[in-house]
């Protein structure tokens, strides 16, 4: 008998090491699949990244764009006010449309602005009281050639009534 249970050992072995080297050889199949797999995986993480930051270069690019944009304007609009303030601090009479060409860019801002310039115009009016209306423009063109909608600023200037001593 000890024969017999020798046999059915042995025979029990050989069957285990054939599911075992069934298991193995199918664990090492699953472990190159899971490989390729991994690669995959790290490919298409890969494509998303890139993706993602190309979208975030444009977006920053478009914050960039739009910051130089706003600092155009502040500029513009802070030269405009500097030009007003010298043309209503003149007497009554040099209000003038004329008198308008004597303002300059200051170098300052025309490199901020490119292609800057700055027109105005003095109106008259009469009625109901006697006023003129100072109107004021700066345009520029921006990078590519495309012109800025402009920064207008207008104000009006009464005459003073005359004291009689």
């Amino acid at each position: 008998m000890m024969q017999l249970t020798d046999i059915s050992q042995n025979g029990s072995e050989g069957v285990r090491s054939r599911s075992s080297k069934q298991r193995s050889r199918s664990r090492e199949l699953s472990r190159r699949n899971r490989r390729g797999i991994l690669i995959l995986e790290v490919v298409v993480a890969c494509a998303l990244l890139a993706t993602l930051l190309v979208l975030i270069n444009q977006v920053i690019v478009r914050i960039h764009a739009q910051a130089r944009m706003v600092d155009q304007r502040i500029a513009a609009q802070q030269l405009l006010e500097n030009a007003m303030e010298e043309i209503v601090s003149r007497e009554w009479d040099d209000l003038k449309t004329e008198n308008l060409e004597e303002l300059r860019v200051p170098e300052s801002v025309t490199q901020k602005l490119p292609d800057v310039t700055m027109t105005g115009t003095i109106k008259e009016y009469l009625e109901p009281v006697q006023a003129k209306k100072i109107t004021l423009q700066l345009s520029w063109v921006q990078g590519h050639g495309r012109q800025i909608r402009p920064v207008n600023l207008t104000t009006w200037v009464y005459k003073r009534p005359e004291v009689e001593p």
